[in-house]
C-alpha cells in the first residue's frame, strides 16, 4: 500500500477531508479509511430534527432557505 511507502500523511495528518454523505454509504467510506489508517479529517453535513441521512445537496438547499447553519439547541 502507498502509505507504507511515504510519510507525507505522518507529517500532514490533516491532508485529505473526507466530504462525503450523512449516510450509510458515507459513514462506511469513512469506516475503511479508518480501517486503513489512512489519517483523515472528516467534514459531514449535520442531521436535522427528523433526519436520519442528510446529504450535501439537501444542505445546501436547508441553508439557502433561510435556515440557521446550526441546528437550534431544544426546538
Amino acid at each position: 500500500m502507498f502509505l507504507e511507502n511515504t510519510d507525507v500523511f505522518q507529517q500532514r495528518p490533516d491532508l485529505i477531508t473526507i466530504a462525503v454523505d450523512n449516510d450509510k454509504a458515507g459513514l462506511k467510506m469513512i469506516e475503511e479509511c479508518q480501517k486503513q489508517n489512512i489519517p483523515i479529517v472528516v467534514d459531514l453535513p449535520p442531521l436535522h430534527d427528523g433526519q436520519t441521512k442528510n446529504d450535501w445537496n439537501d444542505e445546501l438547499k436547508f441553508l439557502k432557505n433561510g435556515n440557521d447553519l446550526e441546528p437550534k439547541k431544544g426546538s
